[in-house]
């Protein structure tokens, strides 16, 4: 696996860490017979390659009496106590666990290792002793691997089978096998049977009785998405490919191809044939740079593929995506100093480091990074002409930013999703038939979020185009009419479910018959609460739909005052508020909370640019609202987000805010009283003094 710095966690950074002061300690205090130990190891592998299960086995003890060997063990036992004593490497609290024979015991666990014998109870018990043993382990496999007799697959297959219980000299052994060796070997490496089933290649965490029926529900899956999209087929059918554990010689196939060149191991990815293989394998990639250098491959034109080459590009760009999301996560995480240490100062020269490197990262390497990546697959070129264009439109547009409403890393990574989106729009507006390409292939069942704001971003680079803009209108129409709408499922308020309902009010105010339009979309998707037409009252999606259509009229006026239409943006105010009002007052107590998004969105709006009418807004909320919990969030939407020396409320306000406050809120401590609620309690309790102490 190639893995790039900035994805190295905290314990990864400290591993590498104490490899290098290892490395330093025994690069400094070599014992001077040490290879002559590493050749009695290799000798002991060799054997073990070449004999029979049936064949006995020798303990260590009476392999090494009387011989050669044991004399070197002693001196070096008596070399390495002298180090550990004199580099003061064992605490006094641990003296009693000293053994005097620390290379015999390290050797010893080796030995028993290789021929599958279990370790005798002195084994090492003090890291140093721990720290020697990968130390000889770690010698041992560069010198293997620097054995020429070593040179075939089927060698280092007899070899994995001969060190399986010495895991730290993989990776150690891998990287030292020179790349001609591997380079002689290439086409067996390459070679995986077309006729291997799913199951034959690898193993599904959790289903390891049942691998043939997991195979053939898989071959199903193929067929049943045959016929969607590139990105949808790719989508569905690598759906948790990370549960995939490939069979161990194909696992050697891919390192030591990863050892060789891209090239080759990008050949043996097609060759696994199965999607949800081929996505599991691109997860060894774990470095930006090799990741971009893989997609370049995956482009270039003289090189053939089996698999269709949308398929494997998408799934390179699935990675990509996964790779760049892990990097602004962990890095981070690292300069927050998110975990558990003692050692105060290697934690602060990791956030230190860590700081400058996700500085660097969110604000420049990102940005060019996702510029590359769009120029390898556009060449410069518009990219409405590419083929490639449907494929990574639709891939880019799958990542939704609604997912990222609340949650721990919601803002950083709506950053670098936005990072990437805007490096993906600067193409399309500059591409002077991308609208033509719009209004021919987008199709309702394409459209998301993620569609509309690249469609406005179009619309805004030529906003006179109102053939365009229509287009663009009727679509939203369609898009809010249809099924697959889905908007703010919890109902939260932050900017990117405001965002949303903003690009419909922009593009409303730059066509003819503003509220017009707006009052053709309130009357289509208005929930009655009253009369005999109340069917859509309680469809959750119908009541989204009309609180989504509330909040692009209160961004219409948002739209004006922004655009100077102050006398506008006053009449478009009034009338939302009012119809928001109404709906509120109709409504069940239970629906009635739905409206609080579009209440506090207007106490924004008149704070932000109409502070003068906030004591009316106050007046008309004391009087309408009877709702304590939905009164105070808005009135903490006037009184906390818009600054004091812009805001001034009169007396009269500020005291029907305190009798609001004073006479009901005992409703919320008792309605929250459950020790399950008291989070919730905390979070009114806290708008309340916040709201108070504003209005003092």
């Amino acid at each position: 696996m190639i893995r790039d710095q900035r994805i190295k966690n905290y314990h990864d950074l400290l591993h590498d860490l104490e490899n290098e002061r290892d490395k330093s300690l025994f690069s400094k205090h070599q014992y001077a017979k040490i290879n002559e130990v590493i050749n009695f190891l290799k000798n002991e592998l060799e054997k073990k390659i070449t004999s029979k299960e049936s064949d006995p086995k020798i303990l260590f003890e009476k392999s090494i009496d009387g011989c050669i060997i044991s004399d070197l063990l002693t001196q070096g036992d008596d070399f390495y106590c002298l180090v550990f004593e004199s580099e003061k490497l064992i605490e006094e609290s641990n003296q009693d666990l000293q053994k005097s024979n620390p290379l015999t015991i390290a050797v010893n666990e080796l030995y028993n290792s290789i021929w599958d014998m279990s370790n005798s109870s002195e084994s090492s018990v003090l890291a140093v002793y721990g720290k020697l043993k990968k130390r000889i382990e770690q010698l041992l496999a560069k010198a293997i691997a620097s054995e020429s007799h070593y040179c075939t697959f089927t060698d280092w297959i007899k070899i994995i089978d001969s060190t399986d219980g010495m895991w730290g000299s993989y990776n150690e052994w891998i990287s030292n096998i020179a790349p001609k060796l591997i380079a002689n070997n290439i086409d067996e490496l390459l070679f995986i049977a077309p006729s291997l089933q799913l199951h034959e290649l690898a193993e599904s965490a959790g289903h390891l009785n049942e691998k043939e029926k997991v195979s053939k529900a898989y071959e199903n899956r193929l067929t049943t998405v045959a016929d969607k999209s590139d990105w949808e087929f790719i989508k569905t059918v690598t759906d948790q490919s990370g549960l995939f554990l490939l069979n161990e010689d194909l696992r050697l196939k891919e390192d030591l191809l990863l050892r060789f060149e891209l090239k080759s191991w990008l050949l043996w990815v097609d060759n696994l044939k199965w999607p949800i293989l081929q996505d599991n394998a691109f997860y060894s990639i774990q470095d930006l740079v090799s990741m971009e250098e893989v997609i370049a491959l995956l482009l270039q034109k003289d090189v053939k593929f089996n698999t269709k080459s949308e398929y494997l590009l998408l799934i390179a760009l699935q990675n990509y995506y996964r790779l760049i999301e892990k990097i602004t996560l962990n890095l981070y995480d690292l300069k927050e100093g998110q975990w558990h240490y003692n050692d105060t100062i290697i934690k602060q020269t990791i956030v230190d480091a860590s700081i400058n490197a996700f500085d660097k990262w969110i604000t420049l390497e990102l940005e060019e990074s996702c510029k590359r990546l769009f120029e390898l697959i556009f060449e410069g070129k518009p990219v409405s002409e590419s083929k490639k264009f449907t494929g990574v439109f639709e891939w880019i547009n799958s990542y939704s930013k609604q997912q990222y409403g609340n949650n721990k890393y919601s803002e950083l990574r709506l950053k670098f999703l936005n990072v990437l989106n805007e490096s993906f729009e600067k193409l399309l507006i500059q591409d002077s038939g991308i609208k033509i390409k719009f209004t021919k292939e987008i199709t309702i069942e394409k459209i998301n979020w993620q569609v509309f704001e690249k469609l406005i971003k179009v619309f805004e680079n030529e906003k006179s185009d109102s053939l365009f803009g229509d287009f663009l209108y009727e679509k939203y129409a369609q898009y809010i009419e249809s099924d697959n709408f889905t908007w703010n499922i919890e109902l939260l308020y932050n900017d990117v479910f405001i965002n949303q309902a903003y690009h419909l009010s922009y593009l409303m105010t730059k066509l003819p018959d503003t509220m017009k339009r707006w009052s053709g979309l309130f009357k289509q998707f208005k929930c009655w609460s009253e009369g005999w037409d109340t069917a859509n009252n309680y469809d959750y999606k119908a009541r989204r739909k009309e609180i989504f259509v509330l909040m692009a009229g209160v961004c219409l006026s948002y739209s004006y005052y922004q655009q100077k239409n102050s006398k506008k943006a006053k009449e478009v105010f009034d009338e939302i508020s009012e119809i928001v009002i109404s709906q509120y007052r109709t409504a069940s107590s239970y629906h009635s909370v739905d409206y609080k998004v579009v209440m506090k969105l207007l106490a924004h709006v008149l704070g932000h640019f109409s502070p003068a009418d906030a004591d009316s807004f106050v007046a008309l909320l004391d009087k309408k609202c009877d709702d304590i919990q939905f009164f105070l969030a808005v009135v903490y939407e006037i009184t906390v987000f818009i600054p004091k020396e812009t805001l001034t409320l009169d007396a009269l306000s500020k005291r029907l805010i305190k009798d609001q406050i004073d006479k009901n809120f005992w409703k919320i401590e008792y309605g929250n009283s459950e020790f399950a609620l008291k989070g919730k309690l905390a979070e009114f309790s806290n708008l309340k003094n916040e709201v108070l102490k504003n209005i003092n």
